[in-house]
């Protein structure tokens, strides 16, 4: 009499297990009951083989389908790996080279598209200064803000900038807010020659100073594989001082 459960066990069992390779015609691992199932298209825009030997491949998924692949450390170039506009973070990193971060994502319902790419920067949408450059401030640290304005390529012994000192808590709030809040996008955009810069000095408690220099509205991303220019967007706050300090207790 159990000889008769033996086989819809087994259907059941393979029912359940599914699959998670592409979807293609005549699907050999196509259980019967996926035909009334949503498959949406993951495209893959990936790298080579050497970089991330088991990147997903293109193809008809369905929701929730689970992928799991690696990206090698090397020398010149660091990749990163985006699900739309979304980056991925590795379930394990690593910065030794030769070694593999570990990266895995479940396919989202809808068409999407997985990008490994060596620019950080890839998706075009709003960056804070912070993101940008790894600064990063909190008001409650700091005791006092600086904002040095001046000309670009003028000899430091004439070019005479103005400095503005401020210890109020709003200023120091307002500018710490230009820093951390998403008001940058990137932009093709070219450095000038000459003209002008701000820079925003913020005073520690702790004795430490940080700052952070804009050139004529623009930041300039650069490391050993990105250079990328950002701007501020349309009625962007600017680094300002409403309430300076006065005398010689600066």
């Amino acid at each position: 009499m159990k000889a008769k459960y033996l086989i819809p066990v087994l259907l059941f069992s393979v029912l359940l297990g599914g699959c998670s390779r592409p979807i293609q015609e005549n699907c050999g691992c196509l259980p019967g009951t996926t035909a009334h199932r949503e498959f949406y298209r993951l495209t893959v825009n990936g790298v080579s083989e050497d970089i991330c030997p088991d990147a997903p491949k293109s193809g008809a998924y369905v929701e929730g389908t689970k992928f799991s692949f690696k990206i090698l450390c090397v020398t010149d170039m660091a990749f990163y790996p985006y699900l739309d506009d979304l980056r991925i973070k590795p379930t394990k990193d690593s910065y030794e080279l030769g070694q593999y971060s570990y990266y895995s994502f479940e396919m989202p319902n809808h068409d999407a598209t997985l990008t490994i790419t060596g620019s950080q920067f890839f998706y075009d949408k709003e960056y804070s200064i912070s993101q940008i450059s790894g600064f990063s401030i909190n008001a409650d640290a700091v005791n006092k803000v600086s904002l040095e304005k001046g000309y670009l390529g003028v000899d430091p012994a004439t070019a005479n900038p103005t400095i503005t000192y401020s210890e109020d808590r709003e200023d120091i709030a307002h500018n710490v807010a230009v820093i951390m809040n998403p008001y940058m996008v990137k932009t093709d955009e070219q450095m000038p020659e000459g003209g002008r810069y701000v820079k925003v000095t913020f005073y520690c408690n702790n004795g430490l100073e940080k700052s952070i220099t804009i050139e004529n509205g623009l930041y300039v991303f650069r490391d050993f594989a990105n250079y990328q220019i950002f701007t501020f967007q349309n009625l962007a706050p600017m680094f300002e001082i409403k309430h300076p300090m006065t005398g010689d207790n600066r």
